[in-house]
């Protein structure tokens, strides 16, 4: 018995106990996964991380190497804030810092915290993450789009069948004078002035008071006579020829 218990401990290599230390090192590693935590993304300590687990109360944040999060910056107190556990989740507190403790840009002394909140620490900033804090619910609500129901579907109908009637019962306005109610277009209705555009394209004003432009009709008196004598004229050199044919 003895000795096939000795046997079955020699079965036990190197190779198996180094796969049980990284066994509990996985196990570990996915525990921690789970839990909230603090990582500092700006300054020297940037990817410094720091998990709060279950048995976690309370723990403070400074340049003090004693803190149980120290961080090495001078814009962070020695003694900068405090993460609390409270009983409807964790707590972040400013306990008196010279450069301010903020919260998603905004200052405070205290609240509480919210996965992916971005703590301030003067110039520092650290992220919160608390993956059992993730509502997938509304994340997925947000990313699926919105359905209509059949009423709004109506509603948009109606609303579109509005806005083209609107559109059909504008009054189509003539090219020239614009149509308004102190300047209809109407060419027999035009006001004390008016304009008319010239060949060349630039616009004339015209009033009332002065007289109306007139169009000649017929022949004046001289053009009359300078009509009559070229008559005349050829009348007599007509005869003329023919007295000179006739001899």
């Amino acid at each position: 018995m003895n000795d096939k218990l000795e046997s079955s401990l020699n079965d036990v290599t190197d190779s198996d106990v180094l796969e049980v230390k990284l066994l509990k090192k996985v196990l570990t590693a996915m525990d921690k996964e789970v839990l909230p935590s603090l990582e500092v993304v700006t300054g020297v300590a940037e990817g410094k991380k720091f998990f709060i687990e279950d048995d976690f109360d309370e723990g403070l944040i400074g340049r003090d190497p004693t803190t149980d999060l120290p961080i090495e910056e001078y814009v962070i107190s020695r003694r900068h804030a405090k993460i609390e556990r409270r009983d409807d989740g964790l707590y972040i507190k400013d306990i008196g810092s010279k450069n301010g403790t903020y919260l998603n840009g905004k200052p405070i002394k205290e609240a509480r915290l919210q996965d992916g909140d971005r703590i301030s620490l003067g110039t520092i900033v650290l992220i919160f993450r608390d993956p059992k804090g993730v509502d997938f619910d509304a994340i997925n609500k947000a990313k699926s789009p919105r359905k209509i129901v059949p009423a709004e579907k109506r509603r948009q109908r109606a609303d579109r069948k509005e806005s083209a009637d609107s559109i059909d019962d504008i009054p189509e306005q003539p090219l020239g004078f614009p149509a308004s109610e102190d300047n209809p277009a109407d060419e027999d209705d035009l006001s004390e002035t008016g304009t008319v555009a010239s060949e060349d394209g630039h616009h004339q004003e015209f009033h009332d008071d002065y007289p109306a432009p007139t169009i000649k009709s017929g022949f004046s008196g001289i053009e009359i006579g300078l009509l009559g004598l070229g008559a005349l004229v050829f009348f007599v050199a007509l005869v003329m020829l023919v007295r000179i044919f006739s001899a």
